[in-house]
């Protein structure tokens, strides 16, 4: 079928299920809709679902109905009543949200954004569980351009992030590892450091090891 008529008929069904206020997924399980139609709106709300966006924050990004973003969505059969997320489905989109923003930030660490990548990735990272080097548990939360520490009444600046971060970077480059956080140099740097170790900008020393002697035995192998 050619292409531009898909799109037609398309948007003639979505208009006319949201006109008559008809569950469009029960339409797509009635004629196989969802295997036979691609579309420019289909493939971006199934492009946000992918990246972890809510039923919510789709509709806001495109100006669906939810009936209208669900008829976009693979059909799974399941219990009614329930609420519309559950804690597994949260639990993977976060999920899938952080591991998103840190091969992003990987990527493009030293590129002109980076810091606008970093920042997104430590707001993605909001009540994980990180560990200090003293073995301590850490968790955050972020107001604006400001990160609390659960161990810090104080809390540290975006503008002491990035201070941090740059001067990382460069020890990152100079020695390939960075070996704690004292070498940060920056208020709530034993904080900050194993938030940069989990989220991709810098490694520590016995990780440098292991990865050289992985590599030369790789070699010999």
């Amino acid at each position: 079928m050619n292409p531009t008529m898909i799109e037609s008929n398309h948007l003639k069904m979505l208009q006319a299920s949201e006109r008559c206020e008809y569950n469009i997924v029960k339409g797509a399980e009635d004629v196989d809709y969802c295997r036979v139609y691609s579309t420019r709106l289909s493939r971006k709300v199934q492009s946000l679902y992918e990246d972890g966006c809510s039923i919510q924050q789709i509709m806001d990004e495109t100006g669906l109905k939810k009936s209208s973003v669900h008829g976009y969505l693979p059909y799974i059969k399941g219990n009614y009543n329930l609420p519309e997320v559950t804690l597994d489905a949260e639990y993977s989109r976060v999920y899938r949200k952080r591991i998103s923003v840190c091969e992003r930030l990987r990527r493009e660490i030293d590129s002109p954004d980076a810091e606008e990548y970093l920042w997104d990735a430590i707001v993605a990272y909001v009540d994980y569980s990180f560990i200090t080097e003293k073995g301590l548990s850490l968790k955050y939360t972020v107001q604006g351009g400001e990160i609390f520490f659960n161990r810090k009444k104080k809390s540290v600046t975006r503008a002491t992030v990035m201070k941090a971060f740059h001067r990382t970077r460069q020890l990152q480059h100079e020695k390939g590892f960075v070996s704690g956080p004292k070498e940060l140099g920056t208020f709530g740097a034993s904080y900050i450091y194993p938030v940069f170790l989990r989220i991709g900008v810098c490694v520590k020393k016995s990780e440098k090891i292991f990865e050289n002697v992985y590599s030369r035995e790789s070699k010999n192998f």
